[in-house]
């Protein structure tokens, strides 16, 4: 069930979203600066059957910070009313709450102070246990992804129902999977404008991830760090999996660095395919059995789970070698700028093509120790990157944007510059590419191609670049 929330500041706002189709609303009693008397109390008894009336007090992150007293009343008249919950937090004493209706009330604790502190959520855990409402609700701050399997052993110590939650941008899978959490429903706020929480889902997005049906049908991700929130996966693949009829109702950003925590949390959760980006490639490759291509890579960025195994394969290589080849009419020489992944990718599938390779990265050493993994590609000094002169000129830095180029302030001795460093408007290097006659590459064209590849790995079907549309 979606509980819809908003910070609405005014009646006519708050009135407007309670008019709209919902399970259940949440009422936000502490961010309203409109001057209440009768008006909102006939709001209030006009929508009571299906509202979750809150006040937070301004030590539980909410934006109250008048006395307590009439704080609760508020909350007991709401119970008045015939609202269907009030949330009272967990440190309020029991002997402050006579006449609220145990089998009416959340009790709740918050905290925003990320950490992975096993002991302390348990024994907020044990606190809203022995606080006696009829919901338990824990809010806790994450920065990684892999400390929610803490929430996720909490649950066995409350009894009844719960709602959990990880806040921030990594606790959003908490929040998209929340029946695996042993949550009752999960907060939705009404528009991004108006959320109550960091890392909340709004209507708009968890209606995009098929959210409350797909919460628990088998999901995918993207795992890896913040810049997961900066793909187009999310945006891309649920269209793509309802249009395909697949049973996976989900894509998810997942922030995490553990990936050794992560995997069994997630496989907990319902994943089956993980795309996987940096800096957790290499470690993806260790952790999963790979196959041949992994193996010479030394980096995976797709993971799927097959009977009870986590199977890995690198994609990244059809990312670079799908679009080449359409652009590339006949073989000849490339240079690869950067040392990493994406290089060692982008390497292997110029090779593939029949292209004699030579590599380029800021730190020679690792350029050097990158051509040595590949017979017959040689290593070109960074500062000599700029005399070079040949077909295919790929940059597998990072490297990008409007004046930053990985190029230096010469022409582009190229007929193809393909630039693979998604997130970023490489314009300074399309510029240079274009001002000595190159055909440019933009970053989507390998991230269209790489993802059409994993997703017909995850799921054994034939699924085309042309097919992910953004």
């Amino acid at each position: 069930m979606l509980c819809i929330t908003g910070a609405e500041t005014s009646l006519a706002a708050l009135s407007a979203r309670l008019d709209e189709e919902a399970d259940l609303h949440e009422l936000r009693l502490d961010h309203l600066t409109d001057a209440w008397g009768d008006g909102l109390w006939a709001l209030v008894e006009r929508h009571a059957g299906r509202l979750l009336l809150c006040c937070r007090p301004a030590r539980e992150g909410g934006a109250y910070a008048g006395d307590e007293a009439a704080r609760l009343g508020w909350l007991k008249r709401g119970l008045d009313l015939g609202v269907r919950w009030v949330d009272v937090e967990g440190d309020v004493p029991s002997s402050e709450l006579s006449g609220f209706a145990a089998d009416r009330m959340v009790r709740s604790f918050h905290r925003f102070t990320a950490a992975d502190e096993p002991m302390e959520v348990m024994r907020l855990a044990r606190a809203l246990g022995d606080a006696k409402g009829a919901v338990s609700k824990l809010a806790i701050a994450v920065d990684d992804a892999a400390h929610l399997d803490v929430l996720l052993d909490a649950r066995r110590s409350i009894d009844g129902d719960a709602v959990l939650i990880g806040m921030g941008p990594a606790g959003l899978v908490s929040r998209a999977r929340y029946p695996h959490f042993g949550s009752a429903w999960t907060y939705v706020a009404a528009d991004a404008r108006t959320a109550t929480a960091p890392g909340q889902l709004d209507r708009a997005g968890a209606a995009h991830q098929g959210l409350p049906q797909a919460a628990l049908a088998p999901f995918a991700a993207l795992v890896g760090g913040p810049q997961v929130f900066g793909s187009p996966g999310p945006s891309v693949y649920p269209p793509l999996f309802r249009a395909r009829g697949l049973a996976v109702g989900s894509y998810l950003p997942v922030v995490t660095l553990d990936l050794a925590r992560a995997l069994p949390l997630l496989e907990r959760l319902g994943a089956v395919g993980l795309s996987v980006t940096m800096p957790l490639k290499q470690e993806a490759a260790r952790r999963a059995r790979g196959d041949e291509l992994v193996a010479r890579l030394g980096a995976a960025n797709s993971l799927r789970l097959k009977s009870g195994r986590w199977e890995a394969t690198n994609t990244d290589v059809a990312g670079v070698e799908v679009p080449l080849r359409t652009a590339l009419a006949a073989g000849g020489t490339a240079l690869v700028l950067g040392a990493g992944g994406a290089a060692a990718a982008a390497v292997e599938a110029a090779q593939r093509m029949g292209l004699q390779v030579c590599v380029s990265s800021r730190r020679d050493e690792a350029a050097a120790s990158l051509a040595a993994r590949f017979d017959g590609v040689s290593a070109v000094a960074w500062s000599a990157r700029g005399d070079w002169v040949g077909d295919v000129l790929v940059n597998a830095t990072p490297v990008a944007g409007e004046t930053a180029s990985p190029w230096p302030d010469v022409p582009v001795g190229a007929s193809v510059v393909f630039d693979l460093a998604l997130g970023k408007p490489a314009l300074a290097l399309r510029r240079q590419a274009e001002a000595g006659g190159a055909r440019f590459l933009p970053p989507e064209a390998m991230w269209r191609a790489q993802g059409a590849a994993q997703m017909s790995w995850f799921f054994d079907q034939a699924i085309e670049p042309s097919e992910l549309k953004s």
